[in-house]
C-alpha cells in the first residue's frame, strides 16, 4: 500500500460509491466519514476536492461534521444517466 504524506495533495477529484448497486452492503455514513477524514489528512490547506455524489442526503449529513475542515465553495445539481447527483467543490481550511 502506498501512503500519502499529510498535507501533500493539492486536489482530489473523485466519484465515490453511491450505494445504489444491487447487493451492496456498504455503510455509506461510515464510508463517507472515513473518506473525508483521510482527505482532511492528505489535502493541503487551500487544497481542492471535487466530488461527484449520487447519495447527496447521506453525504451532506456527514459533511456537516467537517465544516471546520472544508468550505463548500460550490455545488452543482446534475443528472448522471438519468439519476440525480451533485458535484461538490470543497476547499480545505
Amino acid at each position: 500500500m502506498i501512503g500519502f504524506k499529510s498535507g501533500s495533495i493539492d486536489k482530489i477529484i473523485t466519484d465515490p460509491p453511491w450505494g445504489i448497486s444491487v447487493g451492496t452492503d456498504l455503510n455509506l455514513l461510515d464510508f463517507y466519514s472515513k473518506m473525508l477524514t483521510e482527505f482532511r489528512r492528505v489535502v493541503k490547506t487551500n487544497g481542492r476536492l471535487i466530488i461527484l455524489m449520487g447519495n447527496k442526503e447521506i453525504f451532506e449529513k456527514v459533511l456537516k461534521s467537517y465544516f471546520s475542515d472544508f468550505k463548500l465553495e460550490e455545488k452543482y445539481d446534475i443528472l448522471v444517466s438519468g439519476k440525480k447527483a451533485s458535484v461538490y467543490k470543497l476547499i480545505r481550511n
